[in-house]
């Protein structure tokens, strides 16, 4: 699994996807920043409509609604004299609230009268907070409510709310300090405040602090606040247990106030955005933003999970697994956007889904590139770079077909290839033609326009030209092969010379003629120049030949083209290898053959081995295939077995052929016959796996035979095979100062070295092979 981790396949993708992923933190993700903000909006709301839960503190508030119908009912246009505001706070306090915020802007003095009825109100209860605008320090300046209405209140706060580039309220802004460090708390804040100073449950509330700007968390939908229309309050046609003990918000709805603004939810009025701030202090219920390393951390799993996916399985089905994580991570999403945790929602599935864009691009890509790469690795030959043959033919038949006329083809032989094979190295050969191949391809391109080239075969290179002057062609074809035959081509200290045969076919006019006929010609015409020394190049008009003809390849896309070549280059191989198997198999049994034929004549001097290595083969092999051992192993023991005393060819005829017993230092000298074996055979590689089972085959099972003294299974298992069918047959036949024993008394000798000479098991099995006639003699 890690392997596949580092392959290209998924690493090449990652690296891509990590590049376009600082590009976005770095230069696009502040541009982006509008879809941003709606992407941020769109999670608010689906988040709000799916989990949000109303918050019980929420029936704590009360709007008091200066709304359409009550301007309609009173038949009164906004602004309102101020007697009758002070008349909707007197019967609002008659109602015994807890605190009385005003979403009104009281700034300057009006009618005395009206003043007074105002200050009178405002005093009629304890806790009422009043609303101003707050200025920018710029060109508008904070302007308080009028001082005398500022003594009778409780305090005030500003309703300006801090909007984004594009209009929409989001955040609010809990207090604020001037140029000139005068302090100025929000209507929010101050109402908030007000309320923990008068509630005895003000414990299990946390006091808002922290920053200067904070995202609002909507909890509660402008119409699921308890709003009264002020006209009912005004003609106190409701019960006071509606407003006793309760936040009462007095604000404009009326849209033609224009107290309303963009919010995620679309346009609501600024009294609402109040209440759901209360609302979100109240419930000490704070938008938190997710740390980044989390979401980073987040992001690289998932997409890395994607661009595993994508690497590894079909379009459609990657698609499917990564819309079920978008899908996922959506809803996941939601579900901490209701526990009022959020994020960054359009970065986050931005470069998630970049991941899967990136992969799927580089697969398909790279899918491109290969099959392009495929192709020419199809139509081009490595070496010179030039057309294959197969290829050349198909594009010379459809240029013909497009247009027949005025077509010369030049076909260049290296007659005497077949003796640079042998005077050259292969890596020098292949050097000699790419310089072959460089000289003639700029020779033709310094005098025509659009020569195409082609490798024909291992020793021809064939071109074709469009040129309607055919005696300048057959100028420089005769040009070109005496420049040939008299340039040296310097291969690191070799100086070599090419010897040319050319022939130059121009096509008939006003008769249609295929490439496959040229080549065909061509092929036939080369074969009669090779057979004739004195001829170097010959001119053909095939206007003037009968045509040998071959049936012309029907036209091919290049894809099917590319399809059907691989397919013949398979079949070309296949031929390949199994000539070269063949070859192969009659190389190793020509030398398996030699040397037997030494070993018979060596067998030949001595009556009584005549046949030695034969028989004790015959032995083996049957001993072998007893003890089932695999048809491979078997013909190695065979072969081996064959072999086996090829070493005595180096031993002198006096001591191989001695009658009597030999001297010690004639039988140290016998000890080493395998070691010679094996170095006679040792150069042969396809003998290699032979030579363990020649070299042990005197080992014995106790430990005391020779070379090594290897013991037990450490003795190679067709050495230990050997060593049974060799000693059985030394004793059948005998030996110069020896005569052969019967088969009984040579079953008994093997039975009485059992365990020191052979393996007990190996002897059971032989005797059992003889008693059953499965051995014979």
């Amino acid at each position: 699994m890690l392997r596949f981790f580092k392959s290209k396949s998924f690493t090449y993708p990652l690296i891509i996807w990590a590049i376009v992923a600082v590009w976005y933190l770095i230069f696009a993700a502040g541009l982006l920043t509008p879809s941003r903000l709606k992407t941020q909006d769109l999670f608010t709301q689906q988040a709000f409509y799916l989990f949000t839960e109303k918050p019980p503190v929420s029936e704590k508030i009360v709007i008091v609604a200066i709304d359409e119908g009550s301007r309609r009912h009173l038949n009164l246009k906004w602004p309102w004299k101020r007697s009758v505001t002070a008349q909707l706070i007197s019967n609002i306090s008659s109602f015994s609230p807890k605190i009385i915020a005003l979403d009104i802007i009281f700034s300057g003095k009006s009618e005395e009268k009206e003043d007074i009825r105002l200050v009178e109100a405002l005093r009629s209860h304890p806790d009422i907070i009043l609303g101003h605008t707050l200025g920018d320090d710029e060109k508008d300046k904070t302007e308080l409510p009028y001082q005398e209405f500022m003594a009778a209140a409780k305090g005030a706060g500003y309703i300006t709310k801090p909007v984004e580039a594009d209009e929409v309220v989001r955040n609010i802004r809990p207090f604020y300090i001037d140029k000139d460090k005068n302090s100025y708390v929000s209507i929010e804040l101050e109402t908030f405040n007000s309320y923990l100073e008068s509630d005895f449950e003000k414990a299990k509330v946390t006091p808002l602090t922290g920053g200067d700007i904070i995202p609002i968390n909507y909890l509660v939908h402008p119409n699921s606040f308890y709003t009264i229309p002020a006209y009912l309050v005004l003609e106190k046609k409701i019960g006071a247990e509606i407003f006793k003990d309760k936040i009462v918000l007095v604000g404009a709805t009326d849209p033609l106030i224009h107290d309303e603004h963009l919010t995620p939810f679309g346009t609501i009025s600024g009294v609402s955005i109040i209440a759901n701030a209360l609302v979100m202090m109240l419930s000490n219920r704070y938008l938190v933003n997710l740390p980044l390393w989390q979401i980073f951390l987040a992001i690289f799993i998932l997409s890395n999970l994607i661009i595993l996916l994508t690497s590894r399985l079909r379009l459609a089905f990657s698609t499917f697994f990564t819309a079920i994580i978008l899908f996922m991570l959506f809803i996941g999403s939601l579900y901490l956007r209701s526990l009022d945790f959020q994020f960054d929602y359009f970065s986050s599935f931005f470069l998630i889904i970049s991941s899967y864009v990136v992969s799927n691009i580089y697969k398909y890509s790279y899918l491109i590139y290969m099959s392009t790469k495929l192709k020419n690795i199809a139509i081009m030959d490595s070496l010179t770079g030039f057309y294959t043959f197969r290829y050349f033919t198909a594009k010379l038949n459809q240029d013909l077909k497009e247009r027949p006329e005025n077509i010369s083809f030049i076909a260049l032989l290296v007659s005497n290839y077949r003796r640079l094979i042998l005077d050259l190295s292969f890596e020098e050969l292949k050097s000699l033609i790419k310089l072959l191949a460089e000289f003639i391809q700029s020779s033709f391109k310094k005098r025509f326009k659009t020569p195409i080239f082609a490798r024909i075969s291992e020793d021809i290179i064939g071109v074709s030209l469009r040129e309607e002057n055919q005696t300048a062609v057959n100028e420089f074809f005769k040009m070109l092969t005496d420049r040939l035959g008299k340039v040296e081509f310097k291969i690191e200290e070799k100086i070599i010379k090419i010897i040319p045969k050319g022939v130059l076919i121009h096509t008939p006019k006003g008769r249609k003629v295929s490439g496959t006929e040229i080549v065909h010609n061509m092929e036939t015409t080369l074969g009669n120049l090779k057979e004739n020394p004195q001829e170097n190049i010959r001119y053909l008009n095939l206007e003037d030949q009968v045509l040998e003809t071959k049936k012309a390849s029907q036209d091919e896309d290049i894809l099917d083209f590319v399809a059907s070549d691989l397919e013949e280059r398979n079949k070309d191989l296949e031929k390949s290898l199994k000539a070269l198997l063949e070859s192969k198999k009659e190389t190793e049994a020509a030398y398996f053959e030699a040397i037997r034929s030494l070993i018979k004549a060596l067998e030949e001097k001595d009556t009584y081995t005549q046949g030695h290595s034969e028989r004790v083969a015959k032995y083996a092999l049957a001993l072998a295939k007893e003890l089932q051992l695999p048809q491979e192993e078997c013909d190695n023991i065979y072969k081996a077995t064959l072999l086996h005393d090829i070493g005595k060819i180096g031993i002198p005829d006096n001591i191989l052929h001695k009658k009597a017993s030999l001297t010690d230092e004639e039988f140290d000298l016998i000890k080493k016959h395998e070691i010679m074996s094996v170095e006679i055979l040792k150069p042969i590689k396809p003998f290699n796996e032979l030579l363990p089972i020649i070299l042990h085959h005197h080992e014995k099972f106790d430990g005391t035979g020779y070379p090594h003294g290897l013991s037990g299974d450490m003795i190679p298992r067709g050495a230990q095979i050997l060593a049974v069918a060799d000693v059985f047959d030394a004793i059948t036949c005998g030996r110069g100062y020896k005569k052969g024993a019967t088969v009984e008394e040579a079953i008994k000798e093997l039975e009485k070295n059992k365990g020191t000479q052979f393996n007990p098991a190996y002897v059971d099995v032989f005797k059992q092979a003889v008693s059953s006639g499965k051995i014979k003699f």
